[in-house]
């Protein structure tokens, strides 16, 4: 998966490369993880360029779910782009807590759903 876009911030380029090897060599669930990583990181980095700082900071930490409705309410995403990142982190849920290991249909289609969300929000 290469960057969307150069306004893609660093550290979210990389999650988004690893996650890309860690498929190819067959590592779903690191995959997986990656493209969770790269939807979290690039989500609370667009929060905070449109000075929502203080907003994400006062969310519960490590509640993914809820800075995902904060960038919903606050129009950063739409709903098409909400969904596909909710479905990311809950396959991401289900592996880490559950130890469902992702398919590698599953995890192409959250290698998949992790660039639309990236070009959702940085194009």
């Amino acid at each position: 998966m290469t960057p969307v876009t150069d306004a893609v911030p660093s550290t979210v380029t990389q999650y988004a490369r690893e996650a890309c090897r860690c498929y190819l060599h067959g590592f779903f669930s690191a995959s997986l993880m990656l493209c969770r990583s790269c939807v979290e990181a690039g989500v609370a980095t667009k929060l905070d360029q449109k000075n929502l700082v203080k907003e994400r900071e006062a969310l519960p930490y490590g509640n993914m779910k809820a800075m995902l409705r904060l960038a919903r309410t606050k129009e950063i995403m739409d709903e098409l782009t909400f969904q596909l990142a909710d479905e990311i982190r809950e396959s991401a849920r289900k592996t880490i807590h559950q130890s469902a290991a992702p398919s590698e249909a599953e995890c192409r289609k959250m290698l998949e759903n992790t660039r639309a969300v990236l070009r959702s929000l940085y194009e």
